[in-house]
């Protein structure tokens, strides 16, 4: 059985020493935030005139409130903003063995397989405290997750899985839906005994996350929505044009044969979407996944919601994510400056500055 990466941010690196949020004035109550030379805090102390000081939705004294699109949103504004951070971590030396970040923690484990609804899954467990599980995007696998779950495993029970057509998990048996991938992953929590979780979902993963809690709300404790897909793109002119070229090309495929299908071929590879091109055998499952529409479920969503994107991420916009902030009820949203699709990666330290003290509340 092959070792799950062991070797990764977390892994190299440990987070500055923490304060606790009920010390700071004006912050969320509940979890702590890393200190260091970036973002000093004394607490019961006056913040600093810039950044001014604002609500609890701005992350009071880390963030700047922008108006973007008519919104009043939260944007990450700590250090260089003109560079991606992979994180804001200082050097080992600097911490202190008492913080929360230092606990002693479980050694990665090899990654396990389990079948589910007949398909093969491989999925790992690592880390103590409350369960988290992570929904990796379209195309990538677990793996893409590698460093945030060594980190997050310093705080909570992390699991992460591929799903099936990803990683090394089998293909789905025909043409799945967003809900089939939703009922698997139900399945695989009963399996696992998690009986209730808090759910990060990244792009993909977020249309599955969206899905199992508005539907099965005793499962979701918490729910991180990041760079979340199900929103459908708006109408453009390049996009009804795009879709006029393939209901072409797919009439000449199926009209003139061989020399058809050669003509559709490479109409396809000029208009499609590189998931879609790299999908394979998942073809018709990426079609059904992206047709649906999950701007309905969103109301049903009851159990508190952050919401984190890059500010400049072409995969889902950040319209997408002032939908989900208006639909979901209680919903915040955090914009993650330079910051692409994989905002969490991108800007990690600001990433994880937020989230933990979120997930741990």
């Amino acid at each position: 059985m092959p070792a799950w990466p062991a070797i990764g941010l977390a892994s190299r690196i440990r987070v500055a020493p923490a304060i606790n949020w009920k010390d700071c004035p004006g912050l969320p109550r509940g979890g702590s935030v890393p200190t260091g030379r970036h973002h000093r805090l004394r607490p019961a102390s006056p913040l600093p005139p810039d950044p001014p000081l604002v609500t609890w939705q701005d992350f009071s004294g880390f963030t700047n409130c922008h108006e973007i699109g008519g919104h009043l949103t939260t944007v990450i504004s700590l250090g260089d903003d003109m560079a991606r951070a992979p994180s804001l971590a200082i050097p080992e030396a600097a911490t202190d063995q008492g913080t929360p970040a230092t606990r002693p923690q479980d050694p990665p484990e090899a990654a396990r397989f389990t079948t589910v609804r007949g398909v093969r899954i491989r999925h790992v467990t690592v880390g103590r405290g409350k369960p988290l599980l992570l929904l990796h995007g379209w195309g990538t696998s677990l793996d893409a997750f590698v460093d945030l779950t060594l980190d997050m495993a310093r705080s909570f029970r992390v699991t992460a899985f591929d799903f099936p057509g990803h990683g090394e998990s089998g293909l789905p048996p025909g043409t799945w839906t967003v809900d089939d991938f939703t009922n698997l992953t139900l399945d695989l929590m009963a399996e696992l005994g998690l009986e209730r979780a808090a759910v990060l979902g990244h792009s993909f993963g977020g249309r599955v996350a969206i899905k199992l809690a508005a539907a099965h709300p005793d499962k979701v404790d918490r729910l991180v929505l990041v760079d979340s897909a199900g929103v459908p793109p708006r109408r453009t002119a390049r996009r009804v044009l795009r879709r006029a070229a393939s209901r072409f090309a797919n009439a000449v495929g199926r009209r003139f044969g061989r020399p058809g299908q050669a003509i559709r071929g490479r109409i396809v590879a000029r208009i499609a979407s590189p998931d879609y091109l790299n999908a394979g055998p998942l073809r018709d499952t990426f079609l059904a996944v992206i047709r649906e529409d999950l701007r309905p479920a969103m109301p049903h969503i009851n159990c508190p919601t952050l919401l984190v994107w890059g500010d400049s991420d072409d995969d889902t916009p950040l319209a997408d994510g002032h939908t989900m902030e208006r639909l979901i009820p209680g919903a915040r949203l955090l914009v993650l400056k330079n910051a692409g699709h994989f905002s969490y990666i991108d800007q990690y330290g600001r990433f994880r500055l937020a989230v933990i003290p979120f997930l741990d509340d």
